[in-house]
């Protein structure tokens, strides 16, 4: 009769969470060999949790987008002008930008600072707009100095081609430069290609001077987060 009264005052301490030591004055048990040490319940904010530890948790399939640093960046720009980088003639000496401007752009100089900030921040988007122009102006220049089968903007189209008047050929070398720029090949018709159509014709309608208009687009692509970031 004790040793049922005993079982029954041990069943109810472990309903109502009272430990087993405080009925009958021993230490808890240990688990019997083989079964697995309990594991943390790390509860979230939004209620859920995770049974898992740390170190057997899958990887987060996706990751923070991060800009090139400033040497990818440079290098970047280059390819895919054949060349032609952010730069400016003081008398006999180019200067490349990118390099002067580096400790604005978050450069460490090993010194003060270590580590490259890579945030696209207003600071970077405003330095890199100003870049895209300057090497739009000039790439657009080269490529009429530059032999057909030696250039890489006007693969399939002309600085006076027209989407009135050759929409194939716009769309065609639209496709070549999605694939230069930001590395994505697209078929004839994809639904990406609509929205640089709409910049193209958009650009056609507030100026006269086609040149200007791919000018615009050559902007788009290097402003685009596609181009400088991964």
């Amino acid at each position: 009769m004790k040793r049922m009264g005993w079982m029954g005052a041990l069943a109810l301490a472990s309903l109502y969470g009272c430990p087993a030591d405080k009925v009958s004055g021993v230490g808890p048990v240990p688990p019997p060999p083989g079964v697995p040490d309990p594991v943390e319940v790390v509860v979230t904010t939004d209620g859920t949790g995770e049974l898992l530890p740390p170190e057997a948790r899958p990887e987060d399939p996706f990751r923070r987008r991060r800009r090139m640093d400033l040497d990818q960046l440079d290098a970047a720009i280059r390819r895919v002008t054949g060349g032609i980088g952010w730069t400016e003639q003081r008398g006999n000496q180019e200067v490349n930008l990118f390099e002067e401007l580096a400790s604005t752009l978050g450069k460490p100089d090993y010194i003060q600072s270590t580590d490259e900030n890579l945030d696209p921040s207003a600071m970077f988007q405003k330095f890199m707009d100003d870049a895209s122009r300057a090497v739009c102006d000039d790439l657009m220049a080269e490529e009429e100095r530059r032999a057909e089968e030696d250039r890489v903007f006007f693969v399939h189209a002309t600085p006076a081609t027209t989407y009135a008047d050759h929409p194939q050929a716009v769309e065609a070398n639209l496709i070549a430069l999605m694939l230069r720029f930001h590395g994505r090949k697209l078929a004839p018709g994809a639904p990406e290609l609509e929205p640089w159509k709409w910049l193209f014709e958009s650009a056609e309608h507030v100026t006269a001077s086609q040149p200007a208009v791919w000018r615009t687009l050559c902007v788009g692509l290097f402003t685009h987060p596609d181009f400088y970031t991964y």
